[in-house]
């Protein structure tokens, strides 16, 4: 080795030595040490609040951390602090590789976010914590001229969850993504989101604004679980759409391009679909349990979807010139037949079918014209679709092993179906390998014996009764 490579070498060595000395844990007790500690933040610092209740306004995030020592803002462990924000929001991260863990923040009647993440905000990582009444928990958006957007940020092993449905107009969704691209939400147990202002509708999760490559897996949604009403839906890439100028690159015309939505169980949302995919090309919607739902809807041309092995409660929709392709799926419901990329076909077929059974009661002509009119036809698909009948619950639930009480393993007597192997689904939705040969169809694996899903209600009724002795 030559001198300069010699000297190159050991500053090497030096700069990552100071920095390591240079790191620091800094134990918080008070709102203004931790306002100090986030200021003063170095590479790889550990700032651990102490037990105890924090009410705070607006923490913002300005110090970046590196790849290789990224800044941790934690509690000892979950249930030891409670942060109470004042402002709208408790911080607003504008920073890069930032991780947030075991932190218990609740909001009120006005509160938006927990977490928003903006502008060069990339490699943030937000796990293991209790985020609940607010609107839309963790919020990531672009920010400044050109607009900047945050990448590749992990969502992962959260409860996102409100005591009571939102009131006023403001959008109530627990992860509220708005442009980037490579953002993972896995792992969350999120549940009773609903909104009781304005149009009433509200999302578990979505990615849009011209987001690209997201992975939604392994997350448990409950639209409802404790609170009932409104609209809700469960998971979504593209949302209800984004105002022009807010997408990322400028461009709108695509809401998300290359998600993937792998290994979820959304339940309970009688009211509106499970899974929607608005403007959203190029889709992967990989072997999800939906139950108690009116299926999966596919919208607009901008939306491509692969939908293979699933189980899914009240059918596969395209509409609006949405492209659907299904492959082995167990669907129930009234739309069942709606796969064939026409939401219309399973009623257009029992009108014609009964004017050929019974021709004095059904004029041909009649049954003809009237199959082919897509507007009593479409309104009464989505009665019969929306329907107890057209979520098909009844019979969806022999093949669980107790779906009312949320244990979606599949029944080794009424639930063995196998579908052919899959390269993006190797695992299930307890992250337990799937059969290499054979896997089961749904998100759980049948093989998996120790996948309980009623682990994650039971650990988010914990937190809550933890969370009311502040």
């Amino acid at each position: 080795m030559n001198l300069r490579a010699i000297l190159a070498l050991g500053a090497t060595i030096l700069a990552s030595s100071t920095a390591t000395v240079d790191a620091e844990t800094v134990n918080i007790s008070s709102e203004g040490q931790l306002k100090t500690a986030v200021a003063k933040a170095k590479p790889g610092d550990i700032i651990m609040l102490m037990p105890g209740l924090y009410q705070i306004d607006r923490i913002a995030i300005a110090a970046p951390g590196t790849a290789d020592r990224p800044i941790l803002l934690s509690a000892p462990s979950l249930g030891d602090v409670k942060i109470v924000p004042r402002d709208e929001e408790a911080f607003k991260i504008a920073a890069p590789y930032w991780t947030f863990e075991n932190l218990d923040i609740g909001g009120g009647p006005s509160t938006d976010h927990a977490f928003h993440i903006v502008g060069a905000a990339s490699h943030v990582i937000i796990r293991h914590n209790f985020l609940h009444d607010l609107n839309a928990m963790i919020k990531g958006n672009g920010e400044g001229q050109p607009r900047v957007f945050p990448n590749d940020v992990l969502i992962e092993s959260n409860v996102l969850l409100n005591a009571a449905a939102r009131a006023g107009d403001a959008p109530v969704t627990p992860i509220d993504v708005v442009g980037g691209r490579g953002w993972v939400i896995r792992n969350n147990f999120i549940a009773d989101f609903g909104k009781a202002g304005g149009n009433q509708v509200s999302y578990g999760a979505f990615l849009k604004g011209n987001s690209s490559d997201g992975v939604l897996e392994r997350n448990l949604i409950l639209c409802e679980w404790k609170t009932h009403g409104g609209v809700r839906i469960g998971l979504s890439l593209g949302g209800g759409g984004t105002d022009a100028g807010l997408c990322d690159g400028d461009s709108c015309a695509t809401e998300h391009r290359r998600g993937t939505i792998r290994n979820n169980i959304v339940a309970n949302c009688p009211e509106d679909v499970g899974i929607y995919l608005n403007k959203a090309q190029d889709t992967k919607v990989l072997s999800n349990t939906l139950f108690n739902t009116n299926g999966i809807d596919i919208r607009f041309p901008a939306s491509s979807a692969q939908i293979d092995a699933n189980i899914v409660s009240g059918g596969l929709r395209s509409r609006d010139g949405g492209i659907l392709s299904a492959g082995d799926n167990l669907v129930f419901g009234a739309r069942a037949s709606t796969i064939e990329h026409k939401s219309l076909l399973w009623l257009e077929e029992e009108i014609l079918g009964a004017s050929k059974k019974y021709p004095s009661i059904f004029r041909g002509d009649w049954a003809a014209w009237l199959a082919g009119r897509s507007g009593p036809v479409d309104q009464a698909d989505n009665i019969i679709g929306t329907s107890f009948l057209g979520r098909g619950r009844a019979g969806m639930a022999m093949i669980f092993e107790d779906s009312l009480q949320g244990d979606f393993a599949l029944n080794p007597t009424e639930g063995n179906v196998s579908v052919a192997p899959a390269p993006d689904v190797i695992d299930d939705f307890c992250g337990f390998p799937r059969d290499a040969q054979r896997p089961s169809i749904g998100a759980i694996e049948l093989r998996d014996e120790n996948c309980y899903v009623p682990l994650m209600m039971l650990r988010a009724e914990s937190l809550i009764i933890m969370d009311r002795r502040w």
